[in-house]
């Protein structure tokens, strides 16, 4: 399936297509629950095959103990489990002197004693939950057996088998997140109480910046920062992979001239005097947009990240060739040319533009064609990517105003199906309910 069924290899994880077969489990279940009750079936034919399910739900049950019986309970890695406690127990016991017999015995039995015991939980868990199914399914069952043999009103089995439902996945759910789980507002606010580099960039008075703390660690696995500011680094399991290539290849070695096309206006360090985070102004960051001199051609995406290595991205960029028809003539410096950010909001940024002869700007934000549409003076334009993950495009002479939207087709046409489907339906409610009025009228 994961190799032939339409977007099943789109799953992060492909365990998580296990949620496929709980879906259809828990539809097909409503379905033919909602045909015993309210379906044209014959009670006595569904009577039987009621009993056919039963006795085959009982053949299960009855394979699942007996490999509850059967198992040994033994797990892939218990032997490196073993051999990773009985080390730990002679690096305790010895203190760094050659281990005797005895302490290597005792070791051992310590080793064999937790992967004894872990054996032990892992038989638990699983009696624990096979007894706890077998109760919830005779209980769903006698329901329907007493709603087929005409002893409960549908209502009554309904109300039996929801009650019955929610038990089930609250009980199971309280596992994955119980009362333990939820911390204390405080203890949030505690942990993200901003220290005095924090408050050191919060003042700068120009907001539209990025950050890179390496305070604590890789500022790629940490996302600390982003509670305050523009962070560079952070991590998510869904990033854009355009901008992962760029840390793996550029940003984790410290390219200071990547950090400075990416706005990085501030390094947020370990003080080595007192171990306390210190914020570092970068003179180099160079802002949100700017003309460069002129621009290379890479010949593939390789070629436009291997050029990153070397390049100045103050005054050069390097586009990948399938873009050279948007990127148009290489442009004519003008020492007076300027463009700068005027709003950076979430789904718009726009810009003002000013120079006596056409030039080509780079903007500090990551190129996504899908759905990002560029205009200068409310009339669309096409742009490019530039030294591998940026946005780019020519800019004609004169003053003008640059937007970028975020107006993706899939949203506006989702949202429109989702506008008209609703007034759709009340449309058919309110039909329904005058065609019934007016039936009970006539009758």
């Amino acid at each position: 399936l994961f190799d032939h069924l339409p977007y099943l290899n789109k799953f992060r994880a492909a365990s998580m297509a296990l949620v496929i077969p709980q879906l259809c489990f828990v539809v097909l279940a409503s379905m033919s629950l909602n045909e015993i009750m309210f379906g044209n079936i014959n009670k006595e034919e569904a009577w039987k095959k009621f009993r056919y399910s039963v006795y085959t739900t009982a053949g299960v049950f009855v394979l699942l103990m007996a490999m509850y019986f059967s198992s040994d309970y033994t797990g892939m890695n218990d032997a490196g489990l073993k051999e990773n406690f009985t080390g730990g127990m002679i690096q305790q016991l010895a203190k760094g002197q050659q281990p005797t017999p005895q302490i290597q015995q005792q070791a051992d039995e310590f080793g064999r004693s937790v992967i004894k015991i872990l054996k032990a939980d892992r038989q638990s868990l699983f009696g624990g939950d096979l007894l706890r199914s077998l109760l919830f399914v005779l209980l769903a069952a006698a329901t329907v057996g007493l709603y087929l043999k005409n002893k409960i009103k549908p209502v009554i089995a309904l109300a039996v088998i929801i009650v019955l439902s929610s038990l089930d996945l609250l009980l199971v759910g309280k596992r994955y997140l119980d009362n333990d789980k939820f911390i204390d507002t405080t203890d949030i606010e505690n942990y993200f109480t901003p220290t005095a580099a924090t408050k050191k960039i919060q003042a700068d008075p120009d907001k539209n910046f990025r950050v890179l703390d390496e305070s604590s660690g890789n500022p790629f696995h940490d996302s600390k920062a982003s509670y305050y500011h523009n962070s560079v680094g952070g991590y998510t399991p869904v990033g854009l992979g355009l901008y992962q290539d760029l840390i793996n290849h550029q940003l984790e070695k410290g390219n200071i001239s990547v950090l400075n096309m990416l706005n990085t206006k501030y390094f947020i360090v370990q003080n080595p005097a007192n171990g306390q985070p210190a914020a570092q102004l970068n003179p180099g960051a160079m802002g949100n947009c700017w003309f460069v001199k002129g621009f290379s051609l890479a010949k593939n995406a390789d070629d436009e990240m291997k050029q990153l290595n070397t390049l100045n991205t103050k005054d050069s960029a390097v586009i990948d060739v399938r873009y050279e028809k948007i990127a148009g003539p290489e442009p004519v410096f003008d020492s007076a040319a300027s463009i700068k950010m005027l709003e950076n909001l979430n789904d718009k940024i726009t810009y003002k533009s000013s120079a006596s002869k056409p030039q080509f700007a780079v903007f500090s934000e990551v190129y996504y064609p899908h759905g990002w549409d560029a205009y200068i003076d409310g009339k669309k334009a096409d742009y490019c990517r530039v030294n591998y993950v940026l946005r780019g495009m020519p800019v004609p002479a004169g003053e003008h105003a640059i937007e970028f939207r975020f107006e993706p087709n899939t949203v506006i046409v989702s949202d429109m199906v989702s506008k008209w489907s609703s007034v759709l339906l009340y449309l058919m409610l309110v039909a329904g309910l005058v065609f019934e009025f007016r039936k009970k009228k006539t009758v």
